[in-house]
């Protein structure tokens, strides 16, 4: 069966707001200060640092954010912007030329898994 696949892509400049949001959110430390740089860390799983002025051995203070912490702040942020996601496809992220990208897709699990569904009923 072909599998369907759709991605929506945050650039460099979307992931600090949408990342920012996120952890203000939910209690996670983000200095008021200038970002110095984003490190991807292409995994897997994929995750970033964000890194700001401070006072660690590098003189940088690093917010780590791992993949389910990206792939929350990404779907918070297209509910925020009213960006349709689809209920019932599997969402995971991947690296893109651009940034990171979330992917929606259908496989054959979730083929499989409806046609049971529809069997069963």
């Amino acid at each position: 069966m072909p599998i369907e696949l759709r991605k929506l892509v945050f650039t460099g400049e979307e992931l600090l707001p949408v990342i920012r949001d996120y952890c203000v959110e939910n209690g996670i430390h983000i200095p008021n200060t200038p970002l110095e740089g984003i490190e991807v860390h292409k995994g897997p799983p994929i995750s970033i640092a964000l890194k700001f002025p401070g006072s660690d051995d590098n003189g940088q203070y690093v917010v780590e954010v791992d993949k389910n912490r990206l792939l929350i702040s990404f779907i918070r942020a297209c509910k925020v912007l009213q960006i349709p996601l689809p209920r019932d496809e599997e969402k995971h992220l991947a690296i893109d030329d651009h940034g990171i990208a979330l992917v929606f897709g259908s496989s054959d699990k979730m083929y499989t898994n409806n046609l049971k569904k529809q069997k069963a009923s």
